[in-house]
Order: structure tokens, then C-alpha cells, then sequence
């Protein structure tokens, strides 16, 4: 019911397509900026062998086999941890309440759309996200979202943004 003709129709889909490809274009550079600036911190030196027993000792499921497979991956989260803590410091980024309920509601609509539900009426997504937001888990992810795309909104502005296409591939 949100369009009347063809044209209508050929511009509601454009928009989707648009507002899509921004979601990919917003996280291909969140990629881009996490790699950039990790990178830059190959040369610290970390206490390596005091981060694998902090991660033995504080994780139960976790074992020396694990730890020494996955160690890698720890080790650039590490890093963007500490990317995300300068930039946030620096740029006295917070998080408020409405923060983390608005990220609830992009990650809700984005659960309904991956069922093809596009226009899911507000008081239905504000239900579904106050309901995501009583779980503990689900809360801190979604704060640890909201906070990251703040410092990633800092980053953008304080970079030269190149634009350029790419296929879709």
C-alpha cells in the first residue's frame, strides 16, 4: 500500500536498494578503519603471555589449545579495544539510555527485514526492542554496538573519506 504506480514502485525500490547498499558501505569501512588502525599498532609490544593466562583464568571454556588458535583474533580485538578507548576518550564519546535503545530498534528491524517484514509499525519495533533490551547479553552487545558506531562516526570525521565504487562482489 505505499505506492499507487510503477514509478512510485521503481523509487521505493531504489531507496531500498540504497538504503542496503549504505549498511554495506557503513560496514566496509568499519572493516577498512579497524584494519588501518590496528595495523598501526603491530610495532606495541603486548604482555602476551599475561593476556593468554588472563583469558585461561577468566574463561571457563577456554583451554591453552584454544587460546593458542584463536590468539591472533584476541590479540587485534585487543588492539581495537585500544583504538576504541583513545578515540572515545579523546572525543569524550558517551552512551546514553536512547543510545542503546535506538541500536535495539535497528538490530530488530533488521531481524524483521531478513523475513522480508520492511514497514513494521513503530509501536511493534519499540515493543520487540525494549523486550531484546531485558536481556543482559542482549543489552551489553547492543551498548557495545551503539558505542563503537559513535567512535566510528568520530573516525570518519577525523579521516579524508575516499568514495569510490565497487561491485557488489
Amino acid at each position: 500500500n505505499a505506492v499507487k504506480d510503477e514509478n512510485e514502485f521503481r523509487e521505493k525500490i531504489k531507496e531500498n536498494i540504497k538504503e542496503s547498499l549504505k549498511s554495506n558501505s557503513e560496514y566496509k569501512f568499519a572493516l577498512d578503519a579497524k584494519a588501518t588502525l590496528t595495523k598501526k599498532l603491530d610495532k606495541v609490544v603486548f604482555p602476551e603471555a599475561f593476556f593468554k593466562f588472563w583469558v585461561l583464568a577468566t574463561n571457563k571454556n577456554m583451554n591453552e589449545e584454544t587460546i593458542e588458535k584463536e590468539f591472533p583474533a584476541m590479540l587485534n580485538e585487543l588492539k581495537w579495544q585500544v583504538v576504541c578507548d583513545k578515540v572515545a576518550k579523546e572525543n569524550e564519546i558517551k552512551i546514553e539510555e536512547n543510545d542503546v535503545i535506538e541500536q535495539a530498534k535497528i538490530a530488530t528491524k533488521a531481524q524483521f527485514a531478513q523475513y522480508g517484514m520492511m514497514n513494521i509499525p513503530a509501536d511493534v519495533l519499540d515493543n520487540y526492542a525494549k523486550e531484546t533490551l531485558k536481556k543482559e547479553d542482549a543489552r551489553k552487545r547492543l551498548l557495545e554496538k551503539a558505542l563503537e558506531d559513535k567512535i566510528l562516526v568520530a573516525i570518519k570525521n577525523a579521516v579524508k573519506v575516499e568514495n569510490k565504487a565497487i561491485s557488489i562482489d
